[in-house]
């Protein structure tokens, strides 16, 4: 399956750090992953094997979170009620049909700007003030305003990870809206992406994308990401502070946001 030393090793490393990145702050691993298998692969052999360890880490992540993910969790998380699923899983569909009539290149510019702009909000108001965002009172007001960014946001996800495999930035930025913890933060975003990326799954495989060499590959991502998501898990518990995840998660989001950008110009 390798050619050289030097493509294993580049590419397990890669990929540890890949599931590092995803240990620590519950998402990103595809911002790593991606950049590092398509250099020596093509996108329909690396997204298609991406999607499998997707679900494995969502996996993890939840079970390492299991006290947190509970029924009166549930009852309160409204990113993951049905009619929130229901719009990702229509999102997901509709993109896949965009993939033909719109532009990618454009809608990921657009998308990057944006992204950027608000992590580099978020970043100067908890520098300034130690807050990410405005306290949200309980009113019906920002009762219905919620209700408006949330499904937005699934969504939103839900499009473009049938459009481009890019769902983690609308979510990630609705759970910072959020204000939650880290064990929430992560409980959440691996239960919904744990909802999306199987029937992802499903689609590749009618679609006969999932071949020998997909799964070869599949089995080789696998063993690198484990590796660097138990590290990343360990460092998060051992040295993340509720401040610290804040700001990566933050810094992560910005960094994806440029690469958006300057992936619109190639």
């Amino acid at each position: 399956m390798f050619n050289t030393l030097d493509y294993f090793l580049i590419e397990g490393a890669g990929l540890i750090f890949a599931g590092l990145v995803q240990g620590v702050t519950g998402f990103g691993i595809g911002l790593v992953a991606v950049g590092v298998l398509m250099i020596y692969h093509p996108p329909t052999v690396v997204i298609p094997s991406l999607v499998g360890v997707y679900i494995f880490t969502s996996i993890v992540l939840l079970y390492e979170h299991r006290v947190s993910f509970n029924k009166k969790m549930l009852g309160n998380n409204m990113l993951l009620s049905f009619p929130s699923l229901v719009l990702a899983l229509l999102g997901m569909i509709g993109g896949s049909f965009l993939l033909t009539t719109i532009s990618s290149k454009s809608l990921t510019l657009m998308i990057g700007i944006f992204v950027s702009l608000f992590s580099l909000y978020n970043f100067f108001r908890t520098r300034l003030n130690d807050k990410l965002v405005f306290a949200v009172s309980p009113t019906n007001k920002n009762r219905k305003k919620e209700i408006i960014l949330c499904y937005s946001a699934s969504s939103t996800a839900g499009i473009l990870e049938g459009l481009l495999g890019l769902g983690g930035p609308p979510i990630v930025i609705y759970l910072i809206y959020k204000r939650l913890d880290s064990k929430i933060f992560i409980a959440t975003l691996s239960a919904f992406f744990l909802w999306i990326n199987p029937l992802r799954l499903i689609h590749y495989i009618l679609l006969g994308l999932i071949d020998v060499e997909v799964i070869k590959l599949i089995f080789f991502i696998f063993i690198f990401v484990s590796i660097g998501l138990l590290l990343g898990i360990l460092i998060r518990k051992m040295l993340i502070t509720e401040r610290k995840f804040k700001m990566i998660v933050v810094t992560l989001l910005f960094v994806i946001g440029m690469s958006l950008i300057f992936k619109s110009f190639q």
